[in-house]
């Protein structure tokens, strides 16, 4: 139904998340899960993508789900232990061409920062995004900068 376009705009997002979503990894040793997404088709991040009555960028949508594992994650935690006890979220987004060549790849480990415990938002625990490469916060809008520069640098 994706590729053909039929998808209920409603619950666009939920699967071309799903359908990228291809590891969901947890390690007991490491006190991690990993999350990694492959995305054939780059121009996903260029629009805005159905979300019950709404839309919304799909980069965005990727850092809420990773948000909410991690959250979740933690609470989890507290009923397990001392069997398994998680720490972290490492999320791995790769992002391919139209000739599935790797155009970008988006790498992030969600970890707690300190005392407080309940971020405003993926920047303020997330380092690596909040300052994406020495360039600033990785927002959509930069994301589509990011990929448009790789597929000039291509053609």
């Amino acid at each position: 139904m994706l590729d053909e376009g039929r998808l209920p705009p409603e619950a666009e997002v939920y699967h071309v998340v799903a359908l990228a979503l291809h590891s969901q990894m947890h390690d007991a040793n490491t006190r991690e899960i990993e999350l990694k997404f492959t995305f054939d088709d780059p121009e996903l991040f260029k629009r805005k993508l159905g979300k019950g009555s709404g839309k919304v960028d799909l980069l965005k949508e990727i850092y809420d789900r990773s948000m909410k594992t991690f959250n979740e994650a933690r609470y989890c935690s507290r009923f397990m232990r001392p069997f398994m006890e998680f720490e972290r979220v490492k999320v791995d987004i790769m992002i391919f061409d139209d000739q599935q060549m790797p155009l970008h790849n988006i790498v992030y480990t969600i970890a707690e920062q300190g005392y407080d415990n309940r971020p405003s938002n993926i920047y303020s625990i997330v380092p690596e995004l909040a300052t994406y490469k020495g360039n600033g916060k990785l927002t959509p809008s930069y994301l589509k900068k990011l990929i448009a520069a790789a597929q000039k640098e291509r053609a």
